[in-house]
């Protein structure tokens, strides 16, 4: 009798189908109603912890503080993402990046902000630099279901393996 691959997931399976959910909604965008900001860096002006390609997720913060890491809406550059050093006379925020030498330009205030930073995935952003939005996305989801198809197929293998070793 043929059993479906899904049936003959264990534990493992679980923990891939947990693991991708919780990515899913980590990083569901705020517009789709998520919590997440997803961005791709596109200097070096936080380097050497991050680079340019890195893919950088944030979520929305109650307030924000010296030290923060946070992207911000700029009136140079249409988003910023550096470090809080502190507060100018009006309360807004001082930033700079990590590899400058200078303060930015723009003082943003707390609706400026867009989020704080929970984690980056580097060098992932690529994808998004090379191939544009929407393809980026799709290279990404291949990749995911690539993983999953390739954890199937190990599976399968080792049922095969394990039968023909009971038959023997």
């Amino acid at each position: 009798m043929h059993v479906p691959w899904f049936f003959r997931l264990r534990w493992h399976g679980l923990l891939w189908g947990g693991l991708i959910g919780f990515l899913i909604l980590l990083l569901w965008p705020r517009p789709l109603g998520g919590h997440a900001v997803v961005a791709v860096l596109q200097s070096d002006s936080m380097r050497p912890r991050f680079r340019r390609g890195d893919l950088v997720v944030l979520w929305r913060a109650p307030r924000y503080q010296p030290g923060d890491l946070v992207l911000y809406r700029g009136t140079h550059i249409p988003y910023v993402f550096h470090r809080i050093v502190g507060y100018d006379a009006q309360g807004r925020f001082l930033l700079q990046g990590d590899a400058n030498t200078y303060l930015d330009p723009d003082h943003p205030s707390e609706e400026d902000v867009l989020g704080r930073y929970v984690f980056h995935l580097p060098r992932i952003g690529l994808l998004f630099l090379r191939w544009g939005r929407w393809p980026g996305w799709v290279l990404l989801g291949l990749s995911l279901a690539t993983l999953i198809a390739s954890q199937r197929t190990g599976i399968r293998k080792g049922h095969r393996n394990r039968r023909r070793r009971m038959e023997a």
